[in-house]
């Protein structure tokens, strides 16, 4: 379980994204739960059409909390104490970024961590800092939206019976098995998690939770490969040798 969230705590985070200028809420701002201690990221959530957010489920200890959005500063809480009491963070106000004035620009191809479409969430875990020495399960303990109860049961927007695909194949496994499957499943390995919210119809049947998609790196992927060599040579005795290699589980 990660420091910091527990599915047995209830303690509950809430508070608003406001706009310095117009003082109106800002929708789908970026907002994180930090530990106080060291700043490290505990969980992600964005802020709905009111501006309004909430990270359940918080274990008591110190805390911060940043916001962010494209055209804004990001801007960070004081540190604040959770107990066993629900805490209303004072609303999170963001000034308008002024570096508008560039002389050059470097275009950087790189995706941000989280992005929000319009019927999913897409965690981009490649190349981020969340596939360094964390599990799938990690990383979806910290995804927007996701949490774990006591019997390792995953929920989306507190929706349970969530579909779990794998490079879009339907997971049999529930509970504590798939619980397990994640936690042994590093993250390194990953290259994007979707938190599709609204599924398509041909998921209705099994997906009306939502859908967690979980699309492995190219040369992870499940499969089967093989090699054969072998060679004949004449000269006194005949001589033939061969060799072949079988690999389950990789797919390049």
């Amino acid at each position: 379980m990660l420091a910091g969230f527990s599915a047995t705590a209830q303690s509950r985070v809430s508070g608003t994204v406001r706009s310095a200028d117009a003082g109106t809420g800002i929708e789908y701002a970026t907002v994180t739960l930090h530990r106080a201690a060291d700043s490290a990221m505990v969980k992600t959530e964005f802020s709905d059409a009111q501006g309004a957010f909430r990270f359940e489920q918080a274990t008591q200890g110190r805390y911060l909390v940043s916001a962010a959005q494209v055209g804004f500063v990001r801007t960070w809480s004081g540190p604040f104490e959770v107990t066993t009491q629900n805490y209303t963070l004072p609303a999170l106000v963001l000034k308008s970024s002024q570096a508008t004035a560039l002389k050059e620009v470097t275009v950087i191809g790189q995706k941000p961590l989280y992005e929000r479409l319009a019927d999913r969430t897409v965690v981009n875990v490649e190349g981020s800092a969340l596939a360094a020495g964390n599990t799938t399960l990690d990383v979806l303990n910290r995804a927007p939206g996701v949490t774990v109860d006591g019997s390792d049961n995953l929920a989306l927007r507190g929706r349970q019976g969530v579909l779990v695909l794998i490079d879009g194949k339907r997971q049999p496994m529930t509970g504590t098995e798939l619980a397990d499957y994640l936690r042994a499943l590093p993250a390194d390995q990953l290259k994007s998690i979707e938190l599709i919210t609204n599924p398509p119809a041909k998921y209705d049947a099994q997906g009306g939770a939502g859908i967690i998609a979980i699309n492995l790196k190219k040369d992870q992927r499940q499969g089967t490969n093989g090699s054969a060599n072998a060679s004949y040579g004449r000269s006194q005795y005949d001589k033939f040798t061969g060799a072949f290699r079988l690999i389950v589980g990789a797919r390049n």
